[in-house]
C-alpha cells in the first residue's frame, strides 16, 4: 500500500487545478527545486530568507510563474542544486515518447530511453518514464517509491505530466488488483484526459475496471467507448486483449465460438496465456468443466491461475456426478484418483512467490471443498483468509466464488442473518 500518497488529496487537487492558468509551460525548474527543498526538509521562511517573499516562491513552485533568473539562481545555490544545468535541460519529449511505447508494448525502448538519463538532479518527465517501467515490468515497491516521490511536485507538473501522472497511478492500482480503489479513482477525478495517447489508456482503464468487477453495463459502456478508438491509431495488440475480455465478461455459447475463432487469428506472444484464462473462464461461465480440464490439460496450463480453474473445475464437476452411498461422502471421493492426484501434483510444482498468494489462497479453498463437509470450517477459511484479503485486492472471478460460496455455506449451517448481510452488502450480489 502507498503510505505517502493520498488518492482523495489528489482528486481534489485535480479539481482545483483547472482553475489556475498556467503561466509557465516551462516547469522542469520549478519540479526539480521544490523536490531539492522537500527532500532537505527546509521551510518555505529558511528557504525564502534574503531573497524574495514566500508568496512568489509558493507560485513558483506551482508553476504559476516565470521567476527571475538572479532570484531563480540564488534559491538554487541556497538548496546545492545546478541552476545552469537544469535551465539548460533540453525537454526532448522523451515522455510522450514513452507512454507511446507503453501503449505499444514497446519496453525495452523505455530502457534505452531511461538509459540515457543524467539522473544527478531531479526531472519530472524522467521519474515520469522510470515509473512507466517499473509498471511494464511489474516492480510494485518501486512504483510506490516513485508515486510517492512525484506526487510531491504535482504542483509543478507540466499539464502532459500531470495527466501522465494520472494514468499511472490508475494503472498501478489495476495492476495491483485493487479496482475498488481505481474505480473510485477515476470517479473522483476531475481532470479531463485530452492527450491522444494517454486518452486511449484512461478510456482502456475504465473498461479495464468495470471488467474485473464484473459491472455489466458499465463495462458494456466503457467498451463502445474505447471501441470508437480502435479506428483512430489504437495498438491492435491491445485492441486484440480488449476484445477479448469484453467476450468473456458477456459469456454465452456464441462467445465461446468467437473465442475459438480468434485462434485463427495471429494472437499477440504476450497475450496468448491471457487467452486461454478468458477462454477457461468461458467454459466455467458456460458449465462446460470437463472441456475446461481438457484444455488445461492439453495445453499444459500450469501457472497458478491455471491450477485455481482446474480445481474449480474439478470440483463443480463433481458436484454434478452421482453422489455414492453417503450424501456426505467428500466431493473428492466422486472424481477418478488421477485428477484429485493432478491437482495435488500441480499445486505442489506451481511457485509459491508473493505475486500469486490471491491464486494459492483460492487453491487452498477449493482443495478444502473437496476434502471437507464441514462446512463451518469453509466459512472461517473464506472469512479469516480468503475474504480478509481480498478487501484490498479483488479479482474477476475469485471475488465472485468467495462470496456465493460463504453465501451457500452460511445458509446450510441456518446462519440466515449473516447469508442476507452478505446478499445485501456484497458486490458480487448487487452487481
Amino acid at each position: 500500500m502507498l503510505l505517502d500518497f493520498n488518492p482523495q488529496k489528489f482528486c481534489d487537487f485535480s479539481g482545483k487545478r483547472g482553475e489556475v492558468a498556467l503561466k509557465n509551460s516551462n516547469n522542469i525548474l520549478a519540479a526539480a527545486y521544490k523536490n531539492r527543498r522537500l527532500q532537505l526538509n527546509m521551510t518555505l521562511d529558511a528557504a525564502t530568507k534574503d531573497i524574495c517573499s514566500k508568496a512568489y516562491l509558493c507560485k513558483f513552485e506551482n508553476n504559476q510563474l516565470t521567476m527571475d533568473g538572479a532570484i531563480a539562481k540564488a534559491l538554487c545555490e541556497r538548496v546545492t542544486l545546478d541552476y545552469d544545468k537544469i535551465v539548460n535541460f533540453t525537454n526532448n519529449n522523451s515522455l510522450s515518447s514513452g507512454v507511446r511505447m507503453y501503449l505499444f508494448n514497446q519496453f525495452e525502448q523505455i530502457e534505452g530511453l531511461i538509459e540515457t538519463i543524467d539522473d544527478d538532479c531531479f526531472i519530472a518527465s524522467n521519474k515520469l518514464l522510470e515509473l512507466l517501467l517499473a509498471l511494464a515490468y511489474n516492480n510494485y515497491d518501486r512504483c510506490e517509491e516513485l508515486i510517492a516521490c512525484i506526487d510531491k511536485v504535482r504542483s509543478s507538473l507540466s499539464d502532459y505530466e500531470f495527466a501522465s501522472f494520472t494514468i499511472c497511478i490508475c494503472e498501478y492500482f489495476i495492476k495491483t488488483n485493487q479496482f475498488l480503489k481505481a474505480k473510485s479513482f477515476i470517479n473522483k477525478l476531475k481532470y479531463e484526459i485530452t492527450f491522444k495517447e494517454l486518452k486511449f489508456l484512461y478510456l482502456e482503464q475504465c473498461f479495464n475496471i468495470y471488467f474485473n468487477l464484473g459491472e455489466l453495463k458499465n463495462a458494456f459502456n466503457a467498451y463502445k467507448a474505447l471501441e470508437k478508438e480502435f479506428s483512430n491509431g489504437f495498438p491492435k495488440k491491445r485492441e486484440f486483449l480488449d476484445k477479448l475480455h469484453y467476450l468473456e465478461i458477456f459469456s454465452s455459447k456464441e462467445t465461446i465460438q468467437d473465442l475459438k475463432d480468434m485462434l485463427d487469428d495471429l494472437i499477440p506472444d504476450e497475450y496468448i496465456e491471457e487467452y486461454w484464462y478468458s477462454y477457461t473462464l468461458c467454459l466455467i461461465k458456460n458449465g462446460n468443466y470437463e472441456e475446461c480440464m481438457r484444455i488445461i490439460q492439453e495445453y499444459n496450463l500450469n501457472e497458478a491461475k491455471f491450477v485455481a480453474v482446474f480445481t474449480y473445475a474439478a470440483s463443480m464437476h463433481a458436484r454434478m456426478l452421482p453422489k455414492g452411498a453417503s450424501d456426505k461422502a467428500s466431493l473428492a471421493k466422486r472424481l477418478p484418483l488421477k485428477t484429485i492426484s493432478y491437482i495435488n501434483e500441480m499445486a505442489e510444482k506451481m511457485d509459491k512467490s508473493h505475486h500469486n498468494l490471491i491464486d494459492r489462497n483460492f487453491i487452498k479453498l477449493m482443495q478444502l471443498e473437496l476434502v471437507t463437509t464441514d462446512s463451518e470450517e469453509l466459512v472461517n477459511y473464506i472469512r479469516e483468509v480468503a475474504i480478509k484479503y481480498d478487501k484490498n485486492y479483488q479479482h474477476r472471478f475469485y471475488s465472485y466464488i468467495y462470496a456465493h460460496h460463504l453465501f451457500n455455506y452460511l445458509g446450510s449451517l441456518t446462519r440466515y442473518k449473516e447469508a442476507y448481510l452478505i446478499a445485501k452488502n456484497d458486490r458480487a450480489f448487487i452487481n
